[in-house]
């Protein structure tokens, strides 16, 4: 802690995961510059771990302020902090970010790049309902054949119970649609090179300014390709399946009184 009282300005991180007794336990890490001689190099500490019991962002707050008072940094010299993208701790209103923000303005707020990239991933991974996470899509987009090979076999063994089979049936029907057989691809396509980025986001000695420049380049690079992956993807649906067009969703018909 003395490093840090000697660097003056500093920037705070948190983090909060539940442990084996499921406790909250929040996680501190401390950046700052260290001088040695004439040679000044970006630090980063693991402070410690401590218990939370309320995560809402106002009692989260207040217990990053009482430690930071604790242990003898003054909060005016914070120039940063950094959290995930949940609502209790980037709110704009009510989040940890904006609790410290008016006690400090100084202490500019910075989203964890990785989580952020990691909650974008999610979201395209959702399209198919199938599969979760880059691994998953690449399996089953490279053997879709062999899956529905093993599925078919499934449905026609006389070991299978009834319910298996009207499972296996029913999945056969869902995974050789043009849509799933699209949204597989596409999601595939994407989710690799997000999953690069993500990778290099989540490097110890990563700088801000290649963070940065890293985001930049990924958007910039699925902007370039989007019409090439579409034209692909809608290709490859062509010759997997014998309808190869999108269904329309069914509208209900609203009641009015």
């Amino acid at each position: 802690m003395e490093e840090v009282k000697e660097a003056k300005y500093y920037v705070t991180m948190f983090d909060f995961t539940p442990d084996v007794s499921h406790l909250e336990q929040m996680s501190q890490v401390l950046r700052y510059v260290r001088v040695v001689g004439n040679v000044s190099e970006i630090t980063e500490r693991f402070i410690d771990f401590f218990t939370v019991s309320d995560k809402t962002g106002v009692a989260l707050s207040d217990e990053i302020l009482k430690k930071i008072e604790q242990e003898g940094l003054d909060l005016k010299n914070c120039r940063g902090q950094s959290y995930d993208n949940g609502a209790n701790m980037a709110g704009k209103y009510q989040g940890v970010q904006s609790r410290i923000s008016e006690s400090n303005p100084s202490a500019k707020f910075v989203p964890c790049a990785a989580h952020t990239l990691n909650l974008d991933g999610v979201n395209a991974a959702t399209a198919v309902d199938e599969v979760a996470g880059r691994e998953a899509v690449t399996v089953v987009h490279k053997h879709l054949d062999k899956i529905v090979e093993a599925l078919n076999h499934l449905a026609l063994d006389a070991v299978s119970s009834p319910e298996t089979k009207s499972g296996v049936v029913s999945l056969l029907k869902s995974i050789q649609t043009f849509e799933f057989v699209a949204f597989t691809s596409f999601s595939q396509k994407t989710l690799k090179k997000i999953d690069i980025a993500s990778k290099m986001l989540q490097k110890e000695d990563i700088a801000i300014d290649v963070a940065c420049n890293l985001l930049k380049g990924l958007t910039a690079q699925i902007k370039d390709c989007r019409g090439t992956i579409v034209n692909e993807v809608l290709e490859e649906a062509k010759q997997s399946c014998l309808d190869p067009s999108f269904k329309e969703a069914r509208k209900r018909k609203r009641f009015f009184d």
